[in-house]
């Protein structure tokens, strides 16, 4: 799942001036636990542990995906609703998909 509205630069920025960044899902590949369209914010300074959803920056393109078994620098990622696996490096991973707001 890409993000949209916002170029990678620009989140970097963000996450490097402020500690974290702002973000818009796009696509459903995180299904059902995020939606094409919702903002999440992203934090920097929390170190990512397996299950966490984490938004990457996989070849120039931002993704968020769910983090799965951390094997030295190498991380697994992945959509919730995709059957396929990534692999990344830890300095890959920008940062940590922050706790969601609560409806109401």
């Amino acid at each position: 799942m890409a993000t949209g509205s916002i170029d990678r630069d620009s989140v970097q920025r963000e996450l490097a001036e402020r500690g974290y960044a702002t973000v818009t899902v796009s696509g459903g590949c995180m299904e059902p636990a995020l939606h094409d369209g919702e903002w999440v914010i992203v934090q920097r300074a929390r170190e990512p542990q397996r299950g966490d959803v984490a938004l990457l920056d996989c070849g120039g393109t931002l993704e968020i995906h769910r983090l799965g078994l951390h094997l030295g620098p190498w991380w697994l990622h992945k959509g919730d609703a995709s059957p396929h696996w990534g692999i990344a490096r830890r300095r890959e991973i920008l940062g940590v998909v922050g706790p969601r707001k609560q409806e109401a």
